[in-house]
């Protein structure tokens, strides 16, 4: 497909969105063709295909110059780099168009004849729904034009140094905030070697979002964010002169994309509790995990506010407080923290009794119209002890 068949089945919104990705500024005035015409100009620029595409990772750009040749459905397994690709705005998602229609009266009256049936039809739907979301990955010709031009050894370089010095920002952003390119490159270098000079030239041409980071070149140093003087000095007060933890480096990809927290087993249980006990879809507890990490991240965590948003959002009563209060402690326990420069809590070494939460310490207002969370006596307790609910957080 050509660029402007691709474009032409987005809306005025999503040329706006897409103009704001570009750094394009579409004057309200004009109609959707000339938003189209517009975008399209600048996608086909070799600088800016360049720009787009220098951050993919080795997998990422593989995929792309597969779907320059022609147009093809990725695997489940790729569907993060899919994302990664189709986010450069140089490759779209283009709908399956002869897939097979789903029956669902049918199902329902499958499963009313044959409940017996009910979990393999089930399955058979949850396949059917996977099908319809499938979307094929294309590169329209034009760009797949540019990208053969531009594909020289030398660009291959930059990208591979610009693809991982992307996710060694992503991680310093989150672990530090406030980071020394010394100890960016150091980041790098769990990888493969670098030298802080080659660092720096990367730096002035990588892309960043509008609200990402920034490099401070008088101090040598990258913030997470843009940020006032008066935020910046408290970050660096509560930091003080803590050394900077590395993280690992089978971490990083994860601790890029924000998936990290879902391979803690402290996390991994609290997501457990959310849709076992709290019947929660996994979307929804996804973001709640999310919203817990990113809170004790930043170290912004009020425990007894933390708490109190846990029963709203929960339903939990009185009864499970304890197990509540322990399944929170242990997320604590084990999310590095920005004042103690990606360090955990645990590991900083503060004292057993500044991490324990104890519940009898909080005033919580357990009035919610949520269903009561019920967990029986003679189950394995969701804290992760290995022992009986009754024996442990339900004691």
């Amino acid at each position: 497909m050509t660029l402007m068949e691709h474009l032409s089945e987005y809306d005025k919104d999503e040329l706006k969105k897409m103009g704001q990705d570009l750094g394009l500024t579409l004057p309200g005035g004009e109609n959707a063709q000339k938003w189209r015409e517009r975008i399209a100009e600048t996608l086909v620029t070799p600088e800016v295909v360049e720009t787009r595409l220098v951050t993919l990772s080795d997998s990422q750009i593989a995929l792309f110059e597969r779907a320059c040749e022609e147009m093809f459905i990725p695997e489940r397994s790729e569907a993060k780099d899919k994302f990664a690709v189709e986010d450069t705005r140089c490759a779209f998602p283009e709908e399956v168009r002869d897939r097979e229609s789903i029956d669902f009266e049918a199902l329902l009256q499958e499963v009313r004849e044959h409940p017996e049936n009910a979990k393999e039809i089930a399955d058979k739907l949850t396949e059917a729904i996977l099908n319809m979301t499938k979307m094929y990955l294309s590169v329209p010709e034009e760009i797949a034009a540019v990208y053969r031009e531009i594909n020289t050894p030398e660009f291959q370089r930059r990208r591979h140094v610009s693809s991982w010095l992307k996710v060694c920002v992503d991680v310093c952003g989150k672990l530090y905030a406030v980071t020394p390119v010394s100890i960016l490159a150091r980041v790098y270098a769990l990888k493969e070697p670098i030298d802080e000079e080659e660092v720096r030239r990367t730096l002035q041409r990588l892309p960043r979002d509008a609200d990402g980071w920034t490099y401070d070149e008088a101090a040598d140093r990258i913030l997470c964010r843009d940020m006032d003087d008066t935020e910046l000095q408290a970050i660096l007060d509560s930091q003080g002169d803590r050394e900077f933890c590395l993280p690992k480096l089978e971490n990083m990809e994860d601790l890029s994309s924000g998936y990290y927290p879902f391979t803690l087993p402290a996390y991994e249980r609290f997501r457990d509790f959310l849709k076992q006990y709290c019947g929660m879809k996994d979307w929804d507890a996804d973001g709640y995990v999310g919203g817990l990490w990113d809170t004790l991240l930043k170290d912004e965590n009020d425990r007894e506010g933390d708490l109190q948003w846990l029963v709203d959002v929960t339903g939990t009563d009185q009864k499970v407080i304890a197990l509540l209060a322990k399944l929170y402690e242990n997320c604590m326990r084990d999310t590095p923290c920005i004042a103690y420069r990606g360090r955990t809590r645990a590991e900083a070494a503060q004292s057993p009794d500044a991490l324990t939460v104890r519940p009898g310490d909080f005033h919580l207002d357990f009035e919610t119209e949520l269903p009561r969370i019920r967990i029986g006596r003679n189950e394995p307790c969701p804290c992760g002890s290995g022992k009986k609910y009754k024996k442990c957080c339900g004691r």
